[in-house]
């Protein structure tokens, strides 16, 4: 006599399908990496109200948003890691791999894909207004906006070829800085004709 119970006949199926993936993935939600969080208190856009909102972003196109109590996804079909966000009064703004700059419209919540001329990865994106804006990313990888993510400019210094960016801080509209794995510090600044790069040493020990 069989030890094993009768069970019907079980048939496996391979199911190629994106958007069940998806659900999947996002089923899993704690086992997603986070990379980066943003907080903003509730505050009108031309007249329509955004509540209070934590955005949480990760791994595999993960974008959660997070207000009135409750948690959702938002639906992206870009799947690749996501590094940082950043936001300006309309739009939230997000780094990811392989060179992808995506713009999430606080509003509808559209996640759009923006064009920019790279594949490197990108670690950090920083918007100080609705129009100007940086990015950086690894290999000497540095780009500024003037038109809200329409269009991209390279910033580039040969000194820093190699050097994978991390990190940037804004200090005010003609001057940031940028942080690198091999322990560099980058001032960018604007003069009369464009930005420029200056390696900046650290002479205090923390």
């Amino acid at each position: 006599e069989s030890l094993f119970p009768n069970i019907p006949e079980i048939n496996f199926y391979e199911i190629q399908n994106q958007i069940l993936r998806s659900k999947i993935d996002y089923n899993n939600a704690f086992d997603i990496s986070y990379n980066d969080v943003l907080y903003e208190d509730s505050y009108e856009i031309d007249g329509i109200y955004i509540p209070e909102r934590i955005i949480s972003i990760g791994e595999f196109g993960f974008i959660n948003i997070t207000q009135n109590g409750k948690s959702n996804f938002i639906r992206n079909k870009y799947r690749y890691k996501l590094n940082n966000i950043t936001s300006t009064n309309k739009n939230y703004i997000i780094c990811a791999d392989n060179g992808v700059l995506l713009i999430v419209d606080k509003i509808s919540l559209k996640v759009s894909r923006l064009s920019i001329d790279t594949k490197m990865n990108l670690n950090s994106v920083l918007f100080y207004d609705e129009l100007n804006g940086f990015v950086v990313g690894d290999f000497n990888t540095i780009f500024y906006t003037e038109n809200g993510g329409i269009s991209w400019n390279r910033i580039y210094n040969s000194f820093f070829d190699g050097k994978d960016f991390t990190k940037l801080v804004y200090y005010n509209s003609n001057r940031l800085y940028i942080t690198s794995t091999n322990g560099i510090l980058i001032e960018c600044y604007r003069d009369l004709s464009d930005w420029k790069l200056i390696s900046k040493k650290i002479t205090k020990k923390i």
